[in-house]
């Protein structure tokens, strides 16, 4: 099996599986409870927060734990019905966002910075781009948009799913930011918002309540061996080392013919998503990489439902047919020359099948 779409989700590192199991079985107390396995439940949360804390580099208390980073977009954005945001954001942000206001997007895949500052609208009070697209694995520049935001006084929210534990990330330039714990192998079902002090406080609003837990922003039996796990991997992913596919990305323009959809990886060091384009639909592609243990995919999973192309791809500039031609290669720990070559292969047998398929139904 070569499995390609870490995008999507990751498999769960068995350290963090092992430091999940004990809550599950053997100290699966409520952390609300009052006595020794409840309290032994609720400094497991504590450690867990702090550690996390000390990766992003911010307090504890500016942790919310969350059921991912969905959960964690819509919290963020919860009650801003007014949202300054780009047209390739999740469906998280832009569903959340009800009326938002949209900057242009170039076709390297990058918020254009001058239509940014130019469309900023004195309307809304805050500002959601995403530091790394979950299609096209391009990073955009947070940085220069934060500081924008901050210029004429917007709250500045990253949706950081798909950076966050793979490339740096300078927390002082961020109010907001939202991660996922299963795309940096830790569990599914759990991951955090990063919330200042001074956001919590002016601006951050309950989506739902209850029992007052994750400070009254997420109320609910907080899920113990969940953020425990996360914990585990945001400390794994700590020191990761960079991952550069632009080799890989070289193989697929020489011997495939692929068209590479935003910026190329040979200028960024830590990209691990490649979008590109073949001669074949992409679910024909991808039915048939399956059928040969060869898992990627068309895009983000959370569209997989629907039927129209990739909105992202349509905002860079894409056709609809150059949509339906795209396909995403996203690794974890790395891919090796040999799974490399492996791919190649199997997707030149596939392009020349489905051209004799093709030239006998001509006929």
């Amino acid at each position: 099996m070569i499995y390609l779409d870490n995008a999507a989700t990751t498999k769960i590192h068995p350290d963090v599986f092992n430091a999940m199991t004990p809550w599950f079985t053997t100290y699966f107390g409520n952390a609300s409870s009052n006595h020794h396995f409840g309290k032994m439940a609720r400094d497991a949360i504590d450690t867990a927060r702090k550690d996390i804390a000390e990766v992003v580099g911010c307090l504890p208390e500016e942790i919310i734990f969350t059921s991912g980073g969905t959960e964690a977009d819509n919290l963020a954005l919860f009650s801003r019905d007014k949202v300054f945001t780009s047209p390739i954001e999740h469906k998280a942000i832009i569903r959340t966002a009800i009326y938002p206001f949209f900057a242009d997007v170039c076709e390297d895949g990058t918020v254009d910075i001058e239509s940014f500052e130019r469309k900023i609208s004195k309307e809304t009070l805050m500002v959601s781009v995403m530091a790394v697209n979950n299609e096209t694995g391009v990073a955009q520049p947070y940085k220069d948009i934060a500081d924008i935001s901050h210029k004429y006084g917007k709250v500045f929210h990253t949706d950081a799913v798909q950076a966050f534990g793979h490339r740096p990330i300078d927390i002082t330039y961020i109010d907001l930011m939202s991660v996922s714990g299963h795309k940096i192998n830790g569990p599914k079902g759990i991951g955090f918002l990063y919330a200042s002090k001074y956001v919590q406080q002016h601006y951050l609003c309950p989506k739902m309540y209850g029992g007052g837990q994750e400070f009254g922003f997420r109320p609910g039996t907080e899920p113990v061996p969940l953020i425990v796990g996360l914990a585990e991997a945001v400390k794994l992913h700590a020191d990761q080392k960079p991952v550069n596919l632009s080799w890989f990305e070289d193989m697929l323009v020489n011997e495939c013919g692929a068209v590479i959809n935003g910026a190329s990886c040979h200028d960024d060091q830590w990209k691990n998503i490649i979008n590109f384009q073949l001669d074949i639909h992409n679910d024909t592609m991808i039915q048939c990489l399956s059928k040969r243990k060869v898992y990627l995919s068309a895009g983000s999973a959370c569209n997989t439902t629907e039927a129209a192309p990739s909105h992202v791809l349509k905002a860079m500039g894409l056709t609809d047919e150059e949509c339906n031609r795209s396909l995403r290669i996203s690794v974890g720990d790395g891919i090796t020359m040999g799974d490399a070559r492996t791919v190649i292969n199997e997707i030149n047998k596939i392009r020349k099948e489905q051209k004799i398929v093709d030239s006998i139904d001509e006929m």
